[in-house]
């Protein structure tokens, strides 16, 4: 799982941070490497958000393996 977390925090003060569902172009815009952003992250029912990254500022992005334990 692609999780990021954006530079912009949230209203609280905790950072935000937001699981990568997918990465390519969408019909609104002709700028390529769009990114949908769901949260919370792992959540069936995550809040889902299309953003650019020339117009949304990423701490980082790093993958998770939340996978079991042994």
């Amino acid at each position: 799982m692609l999780v990021a977390k954006l530079c912009s925090p949230k209203p609280d003060g905790e950072p935000a941070f937001h699981e990568v569902r997918r990465v390519g172009s969408v019909q609104f815009d002709d700028r390529a490497g769009w990114v949908l952003l769901a949260s919370p992250v792992g959540s069936r029912k995550a809040d889902l958000k299309w953003v650019h990254p020339d117009d949304t500022r990423f701490e980082w992005v790093k993958s998770f393996n939340f996978g079991e334990c042994k």
